[in-house]
């Protein structure tokens, strides 16, 4: 997700990640007989439009099809996660969390050592990389809670309705201004996670 973020367009990679991340989760619980209404099937299938919508101006080089492959494995990953946390059971707390940070931690800086990218962040960097790391745990506090709590398809959906908040961001800091097909990918998405919310 972050090499997709900061080698693509976050306007159009965020929404990617939320569509697909939302309508994973919902298929499965169909998948294993959850039930699923006419309108979060409408959800899914908004979802899957947004995606060829927001890739459309990506796809058209071969050097800018590497964020959405990206963005897509992102969301797969994510739509795991979902389902996987919520087979724990309340009762195990936020234990499952720690075992995949246990996980999760050792692997990425192996990675970034195997690249050669990894580098130790100084002054307002290192600060915004405590903000963003705080930030990030209380959303997986959240999601496990959630996951454990409620129906996995609303939780991952509803947690899936952050692009609208980095598509805004990367109109204000960034200034990335999408087509307008892209546009009304953008709209389709953040209105396929609410439907499948219903």
């Amino acid at each position: 997700m972050y090499s997709a973020l900061a080698t693509g367009e976050m306007s159009i990679v965020a929404p990617i990640i939320g569509a697909l991340a939302a309508s994973i989760p919902v298929a499965w619980d169909v998948a294993t007989g959850g039930s699923i209404g006419a309108i979060q099937w409408v959800g899914i299938a908004m979802s899957v439009i947004a995606v060829l919508l927001l890739a459309g101006r990506q796809a058209t080089g071969r050097a800018h099809l590497g964020p959405t492959i990206k963005a897509v494995g992102a969301a797969i990953s994510f739509a795991m996660f979902f389902i996987a946390m919520s087979y724990t059971s309340e009762a195990s707390g936020l234990w499952p969390l720690v075992a995949a940070r246990s996980v999760t931690v050792p692997v990425a800086f192996v990675v970034a050592f195997g690249l050669g990218v990894a580098a130790i962040p100084e002054g307002r960097i290192l600060r915004l990389v405590a903000l963003t790391g705080a930030a990030d745990m209380v959303a997986n506090l959240a999601i496990v809670t959630a996951v454990q709590r409620g129906p996995l398809g609303v939780s991952a959906v509803l947690s899936s309705l952050y692009p609208a908040v980095t598509v805004l961001a990367a109109l204000v800091v960034l200034k990335e201004y999408p087509t307008t097909v892209q546009r009304f990918g953008i709209v389709l998405a953040v209105a396929a996670a609410l439907l499948l919310a219903l």
